[in-house]
């Protein structure tokens, strides 16, 4: 270190690089570096040199860069143009697929974030000579972008999943509900909404008292076709609060590519507690009556 110092101040004879080189030499800097000292520590060892001081021409300097790309507002008024800067570059490197933090993924997009002039100057301006502890600040944001991407990424993969799932089952339904026999009319006192869940006990006896109100024979209500899958609607209120969206997407994808039946034969031995979840909300299958 003293070294390559003493080679690139050359011979300067400025006050503040020769007490520095002096403190590198000397046994008291000998023993501060030997410490391994945190880049805090460093930061301010630096500052007692002279080093890293926010003069009046370094603060006019700040303000003028910043001004040209900002021309109102303050650095924190202006922050969300930064994270749409990040947004950006997490973006076009996919670092917000990654299921977990990624380093070199993460440097790919802070090496593109430091090419914006836009970004050094409301950086500068925001954090100056602050200590490193208070420039890494910078590191979290970026990782807040990312995880808040990554939730619209992960929310459209299981909409979309969901969405295949429930058009494979609607298919399936049509050409079921086709083999059916035609219903009978019914009249306005026994006609009522059909809602998505398979009908109760106690719809069918409401449906024969109001059949024998009216003197018509009884009649024997038609059910719709059971879904072998709830709704999307259920699916999401009853998985996703109970399991992450990892899991939940996982899950779904297994359902899709192996169909309902099979994808949750799987599930039960690759997720237990989820495919348990889904077998509960699975309608209860009506013996076939005479």
């Amino acid at each position: 270190m003293i070294q390559i110092f003493s080679e690139n101040i050359g011979d300067t004879t400025d006050p503040k690089l020769l007490r520095w080189l002096a403190y590198l030499k000397s046994e008291e800097g000998r023993a501060f570096f030997d410490s391994f000292p945190s880049p805090d520590a460093w930061f301010e060892k630096s500052q007692s040199f002279g080093f890293f001081v926010n003069t009046p021409e370094r603060q006019a300097s700040t303000d003028r860069w910043f001004r040209q790309h900002f021309p109102t507002g303050t650095a924190d008024e202006n922050e969300h143009i930064i994270r749409d800067i990040m947004r950006d570059a997490i973006l076009e490197h996919e670092h917000h697929k990654e299921a977990e933090y990624s380093r070199s993924r993460n440097a790919d997009v802070l090496h593109q974030i430091l090419e914006d002039g836009k970004f050094l100057a409301w950086f500068d301006k925001k954090f100056g000579v602050a200590p490193p502890s208070s420039q890494r600040r910078i590191f979290e944001i970026v990782e807040e972008v990312r995880l808040a991407e990554r939730e619209k990424y992960l929310t459209a993969e299981n909409n979309d999943s969901i969405s295949r799932i429930n058009d494979s089952i609607g298919t399936e339904h049509t050409g079921s509900e086709t083999e059916l026999a035609p219903r009978v009319p019914q009249t306005s006192a026994n006609t009522r909404a059909l809602s998505e869940d398979v009908l109760t006990v106690e719809d069918i006896l409401r449906d024969e008292i109001n059949t024998q109100q009216t003197g018509m024979e009884t009649l024997v209500p038609t059910l719709p076709v059971s879904p072998e899958l709830p709704s999307r609607q259920r699916l999401e209120t009853a998985l996703r609060e109970q399991f992450s969206l990892d899991r939940f997407n996982r899950a779904l994808q297994t359902l899709n590519q192996y169909g309902p039946q099979e994808g949750l034969r799987r599930l039960k031995d690759s997720d237990p507690e989820v495919a348990k979840q889904i077998e509960r909300l699975l309608p209860k299958r009506q013996e076939n009556s005479q």
